[in-house]
């Protein structure tokens, strides 16, 4: 008996394979779960931006442009450097953990901003704020899913374990990615 929880204490099932402990199925769906926010954000930024940027904010298409490209040129730079540093970091929450749960509120804060452009300012204005805005969510984003992507392989030794979160992560994000944002313009999955 768990004496903090007040529960049974479930005995792990030994896998054949390498001998690992196997994950529960609620283990795997809540490891699934946690690549909602980040599939569902980024479609929705993909589908959304350039369209919100031209004809919400009024930007020329080569200003709007610029905004997507220093965001994804920051977002080649920033993902092995977070993976760099998450990797080599030591915390009493795991190497991982601290960082999804440092980066989860900026990161709402920050996509919720991005929408929040003010249209009425100079084009200069909007793009200075669209990147700086922009970068900060994409930091933000990238310093909660490299770290959650790279826990999958730390939650089991086990090869066939680790298969089996992919596919979970996988299955989320395909729902929430794909299906979700089309519900948004009500297009059929």
């Amino acid at each position: 008996m768990d004496e903090s929880l007040g529960r049974p204490v479930e005995k792990a099932v030994e896998t054949p394979l390498l001998g690992a402990p196997r994950l529960s199925l609620w283990q795997k769906i809540f490891y699934g779960a946690g690549d909602s926010t980040n599939s569902m954000s980024g479609t929705i930024i993909d589908l959304f931006l350039l369209y919100y940027f031209t004809d919400v904010l009024g930007l020329k298409p080569f200003l709007a442009g610029l905004v997507l490209l220093i965001g994804r040129i920051w977002d080649a730079v920033n993902d092995p450097l977070v993976g760099y540093i998450s990797d080599r970091s030591k915390s009493r929450f795991g190497r991982r953990r601290i960082f999804m749960a440092l980066s989860a509120v900026p990161l709402g804060i920050t996509y919720i901003f991005i929408w929040r452009i003010p249209a009425e300012a100079s084009d200069v204005s909007k793009v200075i704020l669209a990147i700086l805005l922009y970068i900060l969510y994409d930091t933000f984003n990238t310093f909660f899913a490299v770290p959650f992507q790279a826990l999958g392989n730390e939650i089991s030794q086990n090869y066939d374990e680790r298969t089996s979160l992919v596919a979970w992560r996988m299955l989320f994000s395909i729902l929430t990615g794909w299906c979700l944002p089309r519900e948004l313009v009500q297009v059929p999955c």
